[in-house]
Formats: C-alpha cells, structure tokens, sequence
C-alpha cells in the first residue's frame, strides 16, 4: 500500500454503489491520484470522477519549488483523457488558468491591481524565457531525476552495510555494491527511526518487547515501498529496486553457562543449536503486520456488533462506539486454547497460527469463504458468494477465473476478507479451523561454526544467514483495473525491517535488538567429506551459492 493508505481512510457507506467526484488542490506526479481513486473503487464506488483545483502541472518550476523534472509529471506531453486513464478514473477535469488568474485578481487591493503571474509550471513561460531551452531541460533533468537524486544521497551517505558488527548481533548487506544505493539510504535510515521510536517507547522487559509495534513494522515498510518504487515508467529501475539481497547474523541463546552478561548468548555456555555448513534453519515468522491488524479489527467488530444486538432494548448507540474503540487491544489479550495445554493470547493466534498472507492454492478455502459470505447480512452477499463459488468450482470458466485471479494475483485469505466484505463474518473459530498454521521459511546457513571458533571474539555463538528479498508486482489483466499487485515476501520483508539500523550502519551498542525464533532443518547429504583436503567442485543448480559460502568458510 502507498503512503496515502495509512493517512486516510474510505467509509463505505459513502462510497459502495454510488458515482464519486473526487477534488483534490492538484495533480502532480498521478500516484496520490491514483491511489486515491483506487481506495474509491475498493470500497465500492461504481464510477470514480477527478478534479483539480489546479490547471495540468506539465512542467518544472525553475525559481526555488522543487517540482519534478517534467518526464515525471503525469500531465506533461499527455492529454486529459491519457491523464484519467493513467490514474484510473472516468475523466478528470482541470481549473482553467485563465479562470484561476481572474480569481486571484479579483482578491487583490484597489490601489494594488495584480498583472501577472508566474504561472510557468501550468504554461511553460518563464519570465526569464529568453535564457531556457530544451538543453536547459535536459540538464535539469538529469541533475533533478529521482535517479539522480538518489545517486546523490548514495555519494553522501557514509559507509555502505556490509556483513556482521564482530559480535554476532549485527545484519548487514545489500543490492549489488551494498545497501547505500539506489534508494536504500532514506529507506534504511527512515525505517530505523521509526522502529527506534518504537522500541524506546516501550518499558516492557517481555518477550512481546522484544519485537517492534506493528503499526511501526507497518510504517517502516511503507519507507521500503516508497524508496523502492516497482510502478515507475523506468523498468530498469523498477528491476533493480526489486533485487535486493541481505546477509544477516543471529546471536544465538546458550542452554547454560555465562552468557557473557549481554543476554545474547556471548558467554561460554554449551550452544543450544547446533549446525554444520550445508545445513538450514526454519524461520517461524508472524503474518504480516497489516493483515493481523485487519483481522483482529474485523474480529473486534463482529464482537462489539454481537453485544450491541443483545443490548438492543437499551437507548442510543454511543456505548457501542465507546466499547469498540478499545476492543481490539481486549480481544487481542484475550487468551484461547487451541492446544490444550498451552492457551495463548487471540493476538497470537492470529500472528502465528493461521496463514492469512500465503497465495491460496487450495480451493477449499474459496468454499469456506463463500458458506461465511452466504450467511452474512451484507447488502451483496449473494453476489460475493456467487463469486467465490465460481472461483471455487472445477468449471472451465472458474479454473480459468482462480489461474488469472487468484493464482497469478497471489491472492491471499488477507485479500479474500478485504474486498469481500461479507467474509468477515468469519469468526476466530472458522479461520482456526479451515485456515491452515502459517509454515516455516527456510534459509541455508552461510557461515562455519569451526570459524566462530576460530574468531571467538568476532562472531562467538552465532550463525548467518543469506536471501533475496522478495518483492515484485504481479501481471496486469487486460481490459480491466486489475492487477500490478505489489507482492513482497512475509519472512523477507519482515527481517529487512528488523534489520533496518544495522543496514543504517547505526552503532550496535544503541540499536534494538530483535528476538527471531529459529530451529535447525539438517541436512543429510548436502555436507563437505570428512576429509577436508578432498577436492571440491561446487555446483549451484540455480538455488544460490548460499551454502557454498559456508563451506569455504
């Protein structure tokens, strides 16, 4: 999601089955615009209308704003129709510049008439016209590009990541030449701030502490999508924003002994994972942070929507209204048993024991999800059900909807409970039974335990890890709105966040430290022969050199 999500917000009722004129102050580069009109859709307008306050923004300003070079203005060398094509609307219309100049002229004091007006951005004169040209342009541009830009701060920003700190604790990496280019200098750095923000403002000493806020895990992602943009008209840029690799060291635990008095497993006590080159760990990771936020909201509603029916007979709504504003934090601590003995909170529940962000293979979940829709008393139930069934059914047009709509979509239940409204309906009980626990990411170790030995004092009781994080967009659908998903990796783009201040290259010693829960996955063949002294021709069949790098090591 863009950044424009997290500022605001549809109400449905407003939107669903009805023609929207959308007014905004102006267009500048189109992706506010079309996001926003994107949101209109979702919750359900039939037809979306743009307006700006502003005539078309076609070209730089040169006199002190900085406004994009004009490539990347949506209204440079395009026409209105082009323009509303390219945000996704029915039309958009513009203020006329001649009416926007009569207006400020009728505000101005008697004794003071206004003339003129710079109005270079809408008109492409400039009052030092006689000095400009194309050449001129073209150098602006290739000074004030947001290649450029980044170029910049690239030159700029000190020292690029690299691999551990020395003492176990630290990730480190990046695309190609490290983490400091194309973007990953303002995306690191602003991903770190916000998750120290989180982190101090927590006194908790519990292991739920250990780990950020979501909503900052939301935030820091939103500085990754927005310094990695994947949608831009440069597809080689879009290309090299999508490929970006991480090498990430992990402190292990000891099952005793001193720890070294840090509480990182430092200390000489016996490792309680143990491994060899060739080997692999399991990662256990949450759903994300949006998709858990969403659910238990949905799980809140349906709850405050439940007493409010019981207590009917009462007068007024407002104490409906007070108890949901705090049922999602109630919920959340509430505790289930799902083994029996071992209850734990409804907000684990929903982070690790249902796969809300996995791409849906097995149609039984359609089904699921249609039952629910069918019973639901949303105003288009029976079409949502109607739709569901279809992409649920073993006809021809239904196995050619879910490959287009679901498979190359990487639709997720996450998804299915967003633009179907009806599905929420759901309770905790139906996701936990016909959803099923969210599987292990597995990585192949990248480092030796005969090296930790050997550099005791650099990298003691700790393994590390190397992956590409996965991040793209997924095909358009031709003749439809459809489509160019952005999808990213739930393991992947979760460490990337937590990695976020030791890609900064932020001091160690002050960065938070971020609890991961790992097991060892052994290998029973993939390992080097006893006798090291034996020749080795190492073959990578298209799965990485990653464990390679472990027995060089």
């Amino acid at each position: 999601k863009k950044s424009v999500r997290l500022k605001l917000n549809t109400i449905k009722s407003e939107f669903a089955g009805r023609n929207v004129l959308l007014v905004d102050d102006s267009i500048v580069r189109g992706t506010t615009a079309r996001e926003i009109v994107q949101m209109a859709r979702d919750a359900g307008a039939k037809k979306v209308y743009f307006t700006s306050a502003a005539p078309p923004i076609r070209y730089p300003n040169i006199y002190g704003i900085d406004i994009p070079t004009r490539q990347e203005l949506v209204a440079y060398e395009r026409n209105e129709e082009q323009i509303a094509k390219h945000i996704g609307c029915e039309w958009v219309v513009y203020q006329d510049l001649v009416d926007l100049e009569d207006s400020v002229r009728s505000l101005a004091r008697v004794d003071r008439p206004l003339d003129k007006f710079d109005c270079s951005c809408f008109s492409g004169e400039y009052v030092t016209g006689e000095t400009i040209g194309d050449s001129y342009f073209e150098r602006l541009h290739e000074k004030r590009n947001d290649d450029a830009k980044r170029l910049r701060e690239s030159s700029s920003g000190g020292k690029g990541g690299g691999g551990g700190d020395g003492d176990g604790s630290k990730g480190g990496g990046g695309s190609g030449g490290g983490t400091k280019g194309d973007g990953a200098t303002s995306a690191v750095n602003a991903a770190a701030a916000v998750l120290a923000s989180s982190s101090s403002s927590s006194s908790d000493d519990t292991d739920a502490a250990m780990l950020p806020s979501r909503n900052a895990i939301i935030q820091a992602m939103e500085c990754y999508n927005q310094c990695y943009p994947l949608d831009t008209d440069d597809e080689n840029r879009n290309e090299r924003n999508g490929k970006r690799v991480i090498e990430l060291s992990l402190s292990l635990p000891n099952d005793g002994g001193d720890d070294g008095g840090d509480g990182n497993g430092g200390g000489d006590g016996a490792l309680s994972l143990e491994y060899q080159p060739g080997d692999s760990v399991g990662l256990i990771v949450p759903n994300t942070a949006e998709s858990v936020e969403f659910v238990l909201d949905v799980l809140a509603k349906k709850k405050v929507h439940a007493k409010n029916g019981a207590n009917s007979g009462s007068s007024g709504s407002g104490s409906g209204s007070s108890s949901s504003s705090s049922a999602d934090d109630d919920l959340a601590k509430q505790w289930v048993s799902i083994d029996a003995d071992h209850p734990i909170t409804i907000e684990e529940a929903i982070s690790y024991h249902v796969d809300l962000c996995s791409p849906i293979k097995n149609k039984r979940i359609l089904s699921f999800f249609a039952t629910v829709a069918a019973g639901s008393e949303e105003t288009n139930n029976q079409e949502e059900e109607a739709a569901l069934r279809l992409l649920a059914s073993k006809t021809p047009d239904g196995e050619k909807l879910f490959v287009k709509l679901v498979e190359e979509q990487r639709l997720t239940v996450y998804d299915i409970l967003r633009e179907f409204p009806s599905c929420r309906d759901v309770t905790l009980e139906g996701l936990l039974s016909a959803l099923p626990r969210i599987a292990p990411r597995y990585y192949s170790v990248t480092s030796s335990p005969l090296a930790n030995g050997k550099k005791a004092n650099a990298r003691n009781n700790s393994l590390t890890v190397a992956f590409s994080v996965v991040d793209y967009l997924t095909p358009s659908i031709a003749g439809t709105d459809f489509g160019r998903r952005r999808i990213g990796g739930v393991a992947t783009r979760y460490l990337e966040c937590l990695s976020s201040s030791f890609l900064a290259g932020n001091d160690s010693s002050s960065s938070p430290r971020y609890k991961v829960k790992i097991f060892p996955k052994a290998s029973q063949d993939f390992h080097l022969p006893h006798d090291l002294a034996t020749p080795l021709i190492l073959i990578g069949p298209g799965t990485g050199v990653a464990p390679f790098m472990g027995f060089l090591e």
